[in-house]
């Protein structure tokens, strides 16, 4: 009560008494800067999130606050939020790729999720995080491994050096959803992908069908440079307890060999006598291997 019966110009009171003392909490001029600010000050995550449309909305004018909440924050929220934006400006946001990298090592899993989704849309920029990428396949959480994989299927071009990590996740004891998701992006990069032959080898005969189906898929990507892998093709083929879908994608990638295939003609017409064979498919591949 006392302080409150004191002149202003008092030492004491002087913080009470200028209008500065009741400024509010987020009253930066910049509108970038105030709305990370306020997303900081949220009281839930979606609370904060809730802005970032009104961020993003700021377009280049933002990128400043972005990299500087990227870089120094210590708020969990605030930072989760601005990289969760840069998803939302897409390439507009292709400067603070860097900024993106750094914090796919952040404590907080959503900031990693969120970086990992921004990297993907910031175009070539995103492959500037190769090594936090790669540590992100390597981490302890599978959302974040997914969403790795994720990014690197958006941004696989310009990314030719994760080949050997796929090839990793291919032959090692991982979630199956990261040997699907692994494969799938092997197929993109088609010969590329050769180093892979031995890995996809073993998981065409695994017990599990889809992946058999993928790895069949990436040696028909790899066509004709992967030949060699006929013999494994057809004993897909003539193997009457294989699935159906796998048998026959096998087939056609048979018949993607061409020329190159042509001395396993007679294991081909052999096939078709198999219980179950692929039978147009077989003689599609047939006539693309003699070229008759």
């Amino acid at each position: 009560m006392f302080k409150k019966t004191l002149p202003c110009g008092l030492m004491a009171v002087f913080l009470l008494c200028s209008p500065v003392a009741w400024a509010a909490p987020c009253a930066q001029k910049d509108p970038a800067a105030q709305l990370a600010c306020k997303m900081g000050s949220s009281k839930t995550q979606d609370e904060a999130n809730a802005l970032i449309p009104e961020l993003a909305k700021l377009g280049a004018k933002a990128l400043p606050t972005i990299s500087k909440v990227l870089k120094s924050s210590k708020n969990g929220k605030e930072r989760a939020a601005v990289a969760c934006t840069v998803e939302v400006m897409g390439a507009t946001a292709a400067t603070v790729a860097p900024e993106l990298g750094r914090v796919l090592q952040d404590e907080y899993v959503l900031v990693r999720l969120c970086a990992l989704k921004g990297l993907a849309v910031v175009g070539p920029w995103g492959a500037t995080a190769i090594s936090s990428i790669r540590r992100s396949l390597e981490g302890k959480d599978l959302n974040v491994q997914l969403q790795a994989l994720k990014t690197i299927d958006r941004l696989w071009p310009v990314m030719p050096v994760i080949i050997p990590d796929l090839v990793k996740i291919l032959d090692g004891k991982r979630d199956k959803r990261l040997k699907y998701a692994s494969a799938q992006i092997l197929a993109k990069y088609g010969a590329l992908a050769m180093g892979a032959i031995p890995s996809l080898r073993k998981a065409m005969f695994a017990p599990d069908p889809k992946l058999q189906g993928l790895a069949v898929a990436v040696v028909h990507a790899m066509a004709p440079a992967s030949w060699t892998e006929s013999p494994s093709l057809l004993k897909l083929i003539a193997n009457p307890k294989a699935d159906a879908g796998v048998r026959k994608a096998a087939a056609v990638a048979m018949g993607k060999m061409g020329k190159y295939s042509k001395k396993f003609k007679p294991s081909l017409e052999e096939a078709m006598k198999i219980e179950g064979a692929p039978v147009p498919e077989l003689k599609a591949a047939l006539k693309a291997v003699t070229g008759k």
